[in-house]
């Protein structure tokens, strides 16, 4: 049977038992691919790890316009940098010297690194001889190029000094890289020997180059370095706008991180020392240092904020650990230590390259979204990062594949990440989207619910209108009855009164004053009568109705109400106290203050012992009137003061004294109508202050 035909017997679900869980050979071909690829590029990397052939004979320059030195330097390591050249040229050092297959690679050093070669130029080559060093953060480059015959002679040898701790201005050509110019006769040998020192790595790359090359490659490296860094400024700025639109930190950190890069690559691609010639070679070491601490600590912030790493304790408090050694930085370059605590930086690096392959590995498998575009990104990044860290290390050779590896690597980091923080927002936008859906149905529900709500709430309130509408026009007829019931009787007394009066008056008898007494209190009577009934004051006190309004004389108003309380209250203790009052009026109902006041006053006595006075007093200010009303009797209870204004309520205190508990309500409406206030302040067993506030109208003269 050919084996195609079996695999699709395999994989029918017919030949399967019911309810057998048939494997899903994508995800497992998915699962299968990412560990094939990675061992892979491991056996890649190891077979470019292999050093080349190495040989002490000089370099012949003839057809070509550059030629690497790769395989013809030789390498001497002075632990100590107490060597000079006249120490180097001795036979015992020069013999010293071990051929070097392919470039310099002696990692984190305190030691002074010796370089020699020897080369020999022949037709078409220029004599005109461009040295190109590389990388452009090494700290100090001796250059000595013989001159002479004698290869032994100290003498013989021209100094050109370089290293990214020499001014530009010092530096014979102005370059972001390291070039050493010199002349080179034909078919003569020359030696030169370059001593390196740096508190950082020691990578050495060298090449020759005519004048030619020398430009078209000095503008490829600024055109690719400049564009580099203009990439990763582009692209930070790109999150930073994501952050400040959408407030996500995430768009934050990944924008600082890149900022660092383009710190820390500004120095390292040696554009620092164009952007800024007079002084980067005193900062260019601190651009560095800090530019790897800082992409430590915002590579962390944003691992954190990536993968949610508080719900797993140990990623947590590794990525914490990270942004701890990412500070420390700053301190070791300010104190010179960054060469002895660089090393530890770098390996930490390497194992954070493990830690974001595992977690990027755990987001494609749990199907998160964005996950595989998190995984290529993590993965280029990684891999230009660690083929970076294993050169800086000295663990593997300075060669072309990875001079450039981390620039590479980080700008498909850049790209990759922005894409998938791109998706991040279009799956925000979607769940936006379903989010406002329904709200809207939710909106659409509620709305539905409160029209039947308003439509349940307004049947309830034409009810309840309809009520009062009744309820209003059985008081009215109540009113309209119980006035024109009074009317006659009254009329009727009122007259016979007067007949009376007359009849004792033709007699010459003197009336008594329980007589007179009846009167006032019949004409208090029928005033009450007329004012209250018709215009429903006790139906409606709320009404705000001015057209019985008029200015009146505050001193006669006084004059006429202490007259008619003298009348009904005879055997009571009063005492009044009015103040100036010549020329200040009121413009009010006078029947209805009239009303007020003997309200107040009622209740006074009412509550009141009978051998307690009870006293009231008005004063005139210059924009308002203020009653006082006071009584000694049995006061009221300070929790009740807010409700004794109150329609229908009574105190405590009423014990054995009849009424409604409409008196107060009435006063507070009829004072309030004329724009004034009323207050209490009462204590329990002393008494009462009723006070009243009106405001003056237009003063004028008493006539």
């Amino acid at each position: 049977m050919p084996i195609q035909t079996f695999s699709l017997i395999l994989v029918n679900r017919r030949n399967f038992p019911r309810g057998f869980s048939v494997p899903n050979f994508r995800t497992a071909r998915h699962t299968i691919r990412l560990p094939i690829f990675y061992s892979l590029a491991f056996i890649l990397l190891l077979v470019l790890l292999l050093p080349g052939a190495a040989s002490a004979a000089p370099l012949v320059l003839s057809d070509a316009s550059k030629y690497d030195l790769a395989g013809h330097l030789s390498l001497f390591v002075d632990t100590n940098r107490s060597l000079e050249l006249k120490d180097i040229l001795t036979p015992a050092h020069r013999s010293a010297f071990k051929p070097v297959p392919g470039y310099i690679n002696q990692g984190y050093t305190t030691a002074a690194v010796w370089v020699a070669v020897s080369l020999l130029r022949k037709k078409p080559f220029s004599d005109e001889v461009y040295l190109h060093l590389w990388p452009p953060y090494l700290d100090n480059i001796d250059v000595y190029v013989q001159q002479g015959d004698d290869p032994a002679d100290p003498a013989s040898y021209k100094l050109i000094s370089l290293g990214d701790h020499v001014s530009v201005t010092e530096r014979p050509i102005r370059h972001p890289e390291f070039i050493a110019p010199f002349i080179l006769p034909e078919k003569v040998e020359r030696t030169v020997y370059i001593k390196l020192t740096s508190s950082s790595t020691i990578n050495f790359f060298a090449s020759v180059h005519n004048n030619t090359d020398m430009i078209s490659h000095g503008i490829l490296k600024i055109t690719l370095n400049s564009g580099y860094l203009a990439i990763a400024l582009v692209i930070s700025i790109i999150n930073l706008i994501y952050y400040i639109r959408l407030g996500d930190r995430l768009y934050l950190y990944f924008a600082l991180y890149i900022l660092a890069i383009f710190v820390n690559h500004i120095a390292l691609t040696g554009i620092l020392t164009l952007a800024w010639p007079t002084m980067a070679h005193l900062l260019s070491d601190y651009f560095v240092g800090v530019g790897i601490g800082l992409m430590l600590i915002f590579f962390s912030l944003f691992g954190i904020e990536l993968f949610n790493t508080r719900k797993s304790p140990w990623t947590h408090r590794f990525f914490l650990t990270t942004i701890v050694l990412g500070s420390s930085t700053f301190f070791s370059v300010a104190q010179g230590w960054y060469n002895s605590t660089a090393p530890l930086l770098i390996s930490w690096s390497l194992i954070i390259i493990f830690v974001l392959t595992w977690l990027s590995c755990r987001r494609v498998f749990r199907g998160s979204a964005g996950g595989k575009l998190y995984l290529m990104a993590f993965g280029a990044s990684n891999i230009g990062y660690l083929t970076q860290f294993l050169r800086v290390l000295g663990l593997a050779p300075v060669a072309w594949w990875n001079m450039y590896a981390m620039q590479v690597g980080s700008i498909f980091n850049m790209v990759l990440m922005t894409l998938a923080l791109t998706e991040r927002v279009y799956n925000a936008e979607q769940k936006a989207l379903v989010a406002a859906r329904e709200a809207e149905q939710q909106a659409v529900i509620l709305a539905e619910e409160m029209t039947m709500d308003i439509r349940r709430k307004q049947g309830e309130l034409e009810i309840a209108l309809h009520n009062e509408r009744s309820a209003m026009l059985r008081k009215k007829r109540f009113i309209s009855m119980i006035n024109h019931e009074y009317r006659n009787p009254l009329a009727i007394i009122q007259t016979t009164l007067s007949v009376l009066e007359l009849r004792i008056g033709n007699l010459n008898i003197q009336l008594s004053p329980l007589f007179t007494k009846v009167r006032k209190a019949m004409e208090r009577l029928v005033e009450v009568l007329e004012t209250s009934m018709d215009q429903e004051v006790l139906a409606d006190t709320i009404d705000r109705n001015t057209q019985t309004h008029q200015d009146i004389f505050i001193s006669i108003f006084f004059k006429q109400l202490l007259s008619e309380i003298k009348n009904l209250w005879p055997d009571k203790h009063f005492h009044a106290d009015i103040g100036d009052m010549r020329g200040k009026t009121l413009n009010c109902d006078r029947i209805l203050l009239k009303t007020a006041c003997f309200n107040l006053i009622a209740n006074a006595f009412n509550y009141s012992p009978p051998e307690q006075s009870v006293s009231l007093s008005a004063r005139a200010g210059e924009s308002e009137l203020t009653i006082c009303i006071t009584d000694h009797g049995c006061g009221i209870p300070v929790e009740q003061l807010d409700h004794v204004f109150e329609l229908n309520y009574r105190g405590s205190h009423h014990t054995g004294i009849s009424g409604k508990g409409v008196g107060l309500y009435l006063v507070k409406s009829i004072i309030e109508q004329f724009g004034g206030t009323i207050r209490l302040e009462s204590t329990v067993g002393v008494g009462t202050v009723a006070t009243v506030t009106l405001p003056l109208s237009t003063s004028v003269e008493d006539i």
